[in-house]
C-alpha cells in the first residue's frame, strides 16, 4: 500500500498521527482498481490523562463538476457487510453526462463522490451547505441532525460539501483510533470506440 503519514503533537499533551492510504498493490489489478482511499487518525495521551477528541472532515462539490454552475445533488446511505456498518453520504452532478468532456484542464463531472465513516452514535455522516455544517460542528461538535433538502442547486451556491465526524476517547494506555473512507466512483471508465467500459473494480 501507499500512504502518507503527518505526526502532530499538542506539546505535552496529546499526539496525534494522519494517515492517507491507498491500496495501490500493482500486483493485484482489483485491488488496485479500488476507488476509495483510507484516512486513518490515531491518538494517544501524552500527559498520563484521558482526552476526548472530536474529529471532523469536508469535501467539497466542487470535486464532482467542471464548473461551479453546475447543479449538483447529494444523498444519505448505509450498508452493512461482516457485522459492522458504514454511514455515508454521495455528492454528483444532478444531470450526468458520462465520458462526454475531453481537452486540457476539463474536470471530471460524472460519477459521484463518496465520504464514510463506520457507524456508531459517536460518529456519523451528512451532505450540505459546508458553511452550515462546518459552524455546527464548531458550536455543538456533531453533525447537524437535519437534511439540506435544498437539491439540486448549483456547486456555487452555499457550496455543497459531504460531511463526516467521530468522537473519540484517548485513554492513558495505548492508542486510540478512527478511520474515514474518501472514493470517486466514476460509473463508466472507457470510451472505445462508441462503447462504454466500467471501471475493473
Amino acid at each position: 500500500p501507499t500512504s502518507t503519514i503527518f505526526s502532530m503533537e499538542l506539546t505535552g499533551v496529546m499526539e496525534l498521527n494522519l494517515t492517507f492510504l491507498s491500496t495501490l498493490f500493482t500486483d493485484d489489478l482489483v485491488r488496485l482498481s479500488r476507488p476509495i482511499s483510507y484516512i486513518a487518525l490515531t491518538a494517544a495521551s501524552l500527559d498520563g490523562k484521558p482526552h476526548e477528541l472530536e474529529l471532523y472532515m469536508d469535501v467539497s462539490a466542487q470535486h464532482a463538476v467542471n464548473s461551479p454552475s453546475q447543479q449538483v445533488t447529494w444523498d444519505h446511505w448505509k450498508t452493512t457487510s461482516g457485522g459492522a456498518t458504514v454511514d455515508g453520504v454521495r455528492l454528483g452532478s444532478a444531470v450526468q453526462h458520462v465520458l462526454n468532456s475531453k481537452g486540457d484542464r476539463v474536470n471530471i463531472d460524472w460519477g459521484y463522490l463518496y465520504l464514510a465513516v463506520e457507524s456508531s452514535t459517536l460518529a456519523g455522516a451528512w451532505a450540505g451547505s459546508a458553511s452550515t455544517s462546518r459552524s455546527n460542528f464548531v458550536a455543538n461538535g456533531t453533525i447537524l441532525p437535519s437534511a439540506d433538502i435544498r437539491k439540486p442547486r448549483a456547486a456555487s451556491d452555499d457550496m455543497p460539501c459531504l460531511s463526516v465526524m467521530q468522537s473519540m476517547s484517548v485513554t492513558t494506555v495505548g492508542a486510540s483510533s478512527a478511520t474515514f473512507l474518501l472514493g470517486y466512483d466514476e460509473t463508466d471508465a472507457i470510451y472505445y470506440f462508441g462503447d462504454k467500459y466500467s471501471g475493473l473494480w
